[in-house]
């Protein structure tokens, strides 16, 4: 097993004393982003054995592909991209990110299989882990991100990882903040760190207020390459996250209250911090599949084209002229809305549960 991954002691700096009310409610565990290399496999295969899903559910990726790899099939966000030598596929990869994690998480439920499950059966046919994230959200947020930077710029963090870098997003109108991010260790290499607001991050992306999202702060890990296989192998042999990735967080990182010695082993630990890792100890891995509602085209058609709607209906009613269906009959319809609309069936089949094919 690599240093990065090697177990240490987990009570060189923590103890792991009787879990605190509600701690659990307020630290939470979820795999945010998995990459796979398949070889020797077709896809129709690797869509019905190792996703699980039918492969007549999949549709043509109209999206953009990564570094060495085109899009190529997907069911909304999960995605089977196409690695190409010479012009001619060479093996497949698999790709779910994000809000795919949680859409797959629907598919696992229904297949009554886990993560650890799914890991598993990749493993069993040599499918290569190329990237792993794991997150942990914090809704208590033990400490804030600023804080940690302000530690760290003043020596107060013993780390193995060489590099750090800060950065945030404010108003120009009022300087205030819209969220701090820090990470831990360099981006191109196979293991680093990422902590941030969360809040923030989602209050920019749907351009609302950041009281909508409460208290969250989220810490990420990213493996890839070698360490992404080691985790891979160890969350399919343990079954329980965080006896993977505590090590790792005492292994890599500890923020210290002050100095009191040269050695900073040796110096005491940041209360906050320290609070937080006793209770990390306790979290599981959960499953959030994504919420069987309608999908988000019906948030925009209510928020965005409902009030219109509305005064096209009232016409109607007065004057007795259809204007919506005027609109409808002269619309030009393009490829483009015609992916949109294959897009929105299959957002539409796994939010309310009502897909087509056979499941698992």
């Amino acid at each position: 097993m690599s240093e990065a991954i090697k177990p240490t002691d987990t009570n060189r700096w923590v103890s792991t004393p009787k879990i605190k009310e509600n701690s659990a409610e307020c630290l939470t565990a979820c795999i945010d982003w998995i990459q796979i290399t398949v070889k020797a496999y077709t896809p129709e295969w690797i869509c019905e054995n190792l996703l699980q899903i039918p492969f007549d559910l999949m549709m043509e990726d109209e999206g953009t592909g990564i570094v060495g790899a085109s899009a190529f099939l997907c069911f909304d966000k999960i995605r089977l991209l196409a690695s190409r030598s010479k012009g001619e596929i060479a093996f497949y990869q698999i790709l779910i990110t994000g809000q795919a994690c949680r859409q797959f998480e629907l598919f696992l439920k229904n297949q009554k299989r886990s993560w650890f499950d799914f890991i598993r059966d990749c493993m069993h046919y040599d499918a290569h882990f190329t990237r792993i994230d794991l997150a942990i959200d914090d809704k208590k947020t033990y400490f804030k991100i600023d804080e940690l930077l302000a530690l760290a710029e003043k020596g107060l963090c013993q780390t193995k990882l060489k590099l750090g870098k800060k950065h945030g997003s404010f108003h120009f109108v009022n300087g205030e903040s819209r969220g701090d991010t820090v990470d831990f260790g360099s981006r191109q290499s196979e293991f680093f760190m990422t902590f941030y607001e969360k809040n923030y991050e989602q209050a920019n992306k749907y351009d609302t207020d950041v009281a909508h999202f409460g208290e969250w702060n989220r810490y990420e890990l990213k493996f890839r390459q070698k360490q992404a296989l080691l985790v891979a192998s160890e969350l399919a042999l343990k079954k329980d996250v965080m006896s993977v990735v505590l090590p790792i967080l005492n292994d890599k990182i500890r923020f210290l209250a002050e100095r009191t010695n040269e050695k900073k082993e040796r110096c005491p630990t940041w209360e906050p911090w320290a609070e937080f890792m006793k209770d990390v100890d306790k979290i599981r891995l959960t499953m959030k599949p994504a919420k069987k509602d309608y999908p988000s085209f019906y948030s925009w058609l209510q928020n965005a084209v409902a009030p219109s709607l509305w005064i096209a209906e009232q016409l109607r009613e007065d004057f007795g002229e259809d204007i919506i269906q005027t609109v409808i009959d002269n619309a030009k319809i393009t490829k483009k809305h015609q992916q949109m609309l294959a897009k929105y069936k299959q957002e539409y089949q796994l939010a309310t549960g009502k897909l087509k094919g056979k499941m698992g």
